[in-house]
């Protein structure tokens, strides 16, 4: 929803200023230009240009410092110190048809109030069916320095700083509306790139392209960016926030159903295809919880809570590259858990429907073991359902060290697993299943999480926890027996975000083997 009101927003008042410069063409000055932009937004906006100029030859207009104010709010709407058009094409313009060579501003300022327009909007009986533009192109547009504020009702709800924006468009409008039966809407963006987040995010995206006609699109690049790392991301927070790192390149999408996503809010597509994506999440529990946020949410929670249906076919990623790192609360520098080279299918996604979305996936756990994976899980509003499955190589215990040695202040100093197996089933926050894992040579050693050292104590304390506590080895007797751990886990709503669930599900199988007591 909230793409739809930027693009539809966007095109609104791009083509009343348009239209209102180039209604009618003479040697006209910015006084003129002001009042034909007023005369088309309405009595209750004002438009102030400082200086302005209309070239006939070669089809142009420039405004240097150009402001529109909502004046019953006494709101500035839009502002740029310079706004630039090229190439309008007035045999188009006369077939209401917005065509332009050209496009570009800077040092610009929009500060996007919905309720603005729909006071307005009612106000007029909401009369969408009103002719308008016929169909809008841009060649080439080019917004530089720019800050982007969305609000509903004086509150502001999102803000984008020192945004550019580079590409093009062409969009039919035939009735007012994107549900034209033409089928060549396209658009591309070269470059696009802000801050979000009170500036803690970097987002940025390279060679996006659609095509209504074929249903399909492109992305060559797409990176989401802690401003200055990990340190400076947790150190600018006043309550716990998940820190996210995005990378994702040559992404491609066919069999686009546009009109659904437009018209019913819904996302449809055959085939999604990402030759490479990476997702790093973090999170530091040394910081308290904001008392005004509501709980973590479970993975169909989270879809949920996106404005759109989902319906996807089939999402392939050829290689993926998944961690999850989280500093206790006692700890000096965040634990990580990797599934490195990942080979992903996930196919019958459909945020409506209680059958489960069912992904494939092989990995390579800790950069070292092979594991295979399948998970069945349910997206739709109903009780998250899952259920999984997988197997994993020989491994190395001390691999584990990433994450046991900052989040549980132990160090695995021997362990070799030949056989792990695992499956389990989740009903919302309960969890249940079976894990086989047979290992030997098993010792641990409690450390300093500071400095990793191991005092007189500690020794002793890992002398006992391996004599008495752990069970050094559990590989299958002369009649292939060895001890299964029973998975049984209830996940603390209030606290425990999906991947920390996840995780702790099968760390309770483990546990239930290795510790004696």
């Amino acid at each position: 929803m909230l793409a739809k009101k930027i693009i539809t927003g966007f095109i609104v008042v791009l083509l009343l200023l348009i239209s209102g410069v180039f209604i009618y063409v003479s040697t006209i000055d910015e006084d003129d230009i002001s009042a034909m932009i007023e005369d088309q937004l309405g009595p209750d906006f004002s438009v102030e240009i400082e200086k302005a100029g209309v070239s006939l030859l070669s089809r142009s207009v420039d405004i240097d410092q150009i402001s529109i104010t909502h004046l019953p709010q006494d709101h500035l709407l839009f502002r740029a110190s310079t706004f630039t058009m090229d190439g309008l094409s007035l045999s188009q313009l006369l077939r209401k048809r917005i065509a332009i060579s050209h496009f570009e501003t800077e040092d610009f300022l929009v500060d996007w109030d919905e309720s603005l327009f729909r006071e307005k909007d009612e106000e007029n009986g909401n009369n969408d069916d009103a002719p308008g533009i016929s169909k809008a192109i841009i060649h080439d547009f080019n917004f530089r320095n720019g800050t982007l504020i969305l609000r509903d009702e004086g509150t502001e709800r999102h803000r984008y700083n020192e945004v550019y924006f580079k590409g093009g468009f062409a969009f039919s409008l035939l009735d007012g509306s994107f549900s034209s039966l033409e089928r060549d809407n396209s658009i591309r963006v070269d470059t696009l790139g802000f801050y979000l987040s009170d500036d803690r995010y970097r987002f940025s995206l390279a060679g996006f392209g659609f095509s209504q006609e074929e249903g399909t699109s492109s992305l060559r690049a797409m990176q989401l960016i802690p401003v200055g790392g990990y340190e400076q991301y947790m150190s600018a927070l006043e309550y716990r926030a998940d820190m996210y790192e995005i990378d994702l390149q040559n992404l491609r999408v066919t069999g686009i159903d546009d009109l659904a996503f437009l018209n019913e809010d819904t996302i449809i597509a055959d085939s999604v295809y990402a030759e490479n994506f990476t997702i790093g999440v973090s999170s530091n529990l040394k910081l308290e919880k904001d008392p005004d946020s509501g709980d973590p949410k479970l993975l169909n929670e989270m879809i949920q809570g996106v404005p759109y249906h989902f319906k996807i076919g089939v999402i392939t990623v050829g290689r993926g590259n998944v961690s999850y790192s989280e500093e206790a609360r006692d700890g000096a520098r965040p634990g990580t858990v990797r599934f490195s080279n990942t080979t992903a299918y996930l196919r019958d996604i459909d945020s409506q429907s209680s059958e489960p979305a069912v992904l494939t996936a092989v990995t390579y756990f800790m950069n070292h073991s092979e594991l295979n994976t399948e998970l069945r899980f349910t997206l739709n509003d109903g009780p998250f359902l899952m259920s999984g499955s997988g197997s994993l190589d020989t491994f190395d215990l001390t691999q584990l060290n990433a994450i046991f040695k900052d989040v549980e202040g132990i160090e695995i100093t021997e362990g070799q697993a030949s056989e792990v197996m695992f499956s389990f089933r989740m009903r919302d926050s309960d969890a249940t299943g079976r894990m086989v894992l047979h290992y030997e040579d098993l010792k641990i050693q409690p450390i300093d999480k500071d400095d990793y050292s191991s005092s007189s104590t500690r020794r002793i304390a890992g002398f006992l926890a391996n004599e008495i506590a752990l069970r050094s080895n559990n590989m299958p007797d002369e009649e292939g027996n060895a001890r299964e751990g029973e998975i049984e886990h209830q996940r603390n709503p209030e606290e425990d975000p999906f991947f920390k669930y996840l995780w702790q599900t099968l760390r309770s199988g483990i546990f239930d083997i290795v510790l004696r007591l």
